[in-house]
C-alpha cells in the first residue's frame, strides 16, 4: 500500500505531541502512549517538530521498525492496564 506522507503529516512544523500525524491526533490515550514508547525505544522525542526529526525516526513512524516495542496502555476511562509488544513492527 502506498500513501502520501504530506497528507498524513500536513504541517511539518508541528511535533507529534502537537498532533502532527493527522489521522491519529495525539489526544487519544492509546496512540499517545504507543508513540511515547516507540519514541523512547528509538531515541527521539514526541515534542520535536517533524521538520527537525532524523530521517530514520520518520521512517519508523511512517513504516515501522524492525523491533517489537513493549508499551503499557493505561485507559483513562476505566481501571486496568494492558501490556503489548508488537508495536510499529515491519
Amino acid at each position: 500500500m502506498e500513501f502520501d506522507p504530506d497528507l498524513i503529516i500536513p504541517d511539518k512544523n508541528k511535533s507529534i505531541s502537537q498532533g502532527a500525524i493527522e489521522p491519529w491526533g495525539f489526544e487519544h490515550g492509546y496512540y499517545r502512549q504507543m508513540l511515547e514508547s516507540v519514541a523512547k525505544h528509538y531515541g527521539f522525542s514526541v515534542d520535536t517538530p517533524i521538520s527537525e526529526m532524523k530521517p530514520e525516526h520518520m521512517n519508523v513512524i511512517l513504516h515501522g521498525g524492525s523491533e517489537a516495542v513493549l508499551f503499557r496502555y493505561v485507559p483513562r476511562d476505566r481501571d486496568g492496564l494492558w501490556n503489548t509488544g508488537a508495536v510499529l513492527k515491519e
